[in-house]
């Protein structure tokens, strides 16, 4: 097991931003309440479950389902990612009045961060 580096957890970031584009954003839920047989790219979640996802879980169960490996990424991103916003994710997220726009964008400025580390 490695920590996983700036690139992984950026890899992660965007990958979790281009989910909510494709499929949606939520708030106050950590996906839409949907059929079960939907699979997790089919699902609107809120940033944190987005993260998860990305990192190869589905959004229901945000911990299970990932290797070691997926689990330390998924965990570096939502650390980079609360670090960057300046409070816990779920807050963030369900903050009245946040946008879908103010997620992603979020999430690629802590992805373009986690870039410039590699590249000073």
């Amino acid at each position: 097991m490695t920590t996983p580096t700036p690139v992984e957890v950026a890899d992660v970031l965007d990958r979790a931003a281009d989910h909510i584009d494709r499929v949606g954003w939520i708030q106050d839920e950590w996906w839409e309440g949907t059929p079960p047989d939907l699979y997790p790219e089919a699902v609107s979640v809120d940033a944190d479950s987005a993260l998860a996802v990305a990192a190869g879980a589905e959004p229901f169960a945000p911990d299970s389902g990932l290797t070691t490996e997926q689990a330390f990424v998924y965990h570096a991103a939502a650390g980079a990612l609360r670090r960057h916003v300046g409070c816990g994710l779920i807050l963030w997220n369900d903050k009245p009045g946040r946008t879908q726009a103010e997620v992603t964008a979020a999430m690629r400025a802590t992805a373009a961060s986690q870039r410039e580390q590699v590249a000073s």
